[in-house]
């Protein structure tokens, strides 16, 4: 678990690194009563639209399917999706935001 969570903090680190490089900063978190977050990539997220449908975003993995690391009610990430790749995901006022 330790590994997992050392894991999921690095990636948050390297994507927080990443928007400042770009010139942009992470969206704002918070909590979102219409978003559903699944416990692991290929679940994904259910999100709302504009319209008032929902969709679903999930991630067809290719390593181990892992339960994600919840560091925060609205911020988890999901180790080792695919060959040295991580995706950081949060919980916005519009939805959601990922970063990989």
């Amino acid at each position: 678990m330790r590994h997992a969570r050392d894991g999921a903090a690095a990636a948050m680190s390297a994507a927080s690194r990443i928007l400042v490089a770009r010139g942009k900063n992470e969206p704002q978190e918070m909590e979102n009563p219409d978003v559903a977050w699944g416990q692991r990539a290929r679940d994904g997220v259910w999100v709302p639209t504009r319209d008032g449908q929902r969709i679903h975003l999930g991630i067809d993995v290719a390593a181990a399917d892992t339960v994600a690391q919840v560091l925060r009610p609205s911020l988890r990430v999901f180790v080792g999706v695919d060959v040295d790749t991580d995706i950081v995901a949060q919980t916005t006022a519009a939805g959601c935001a990922c970063s990989r």
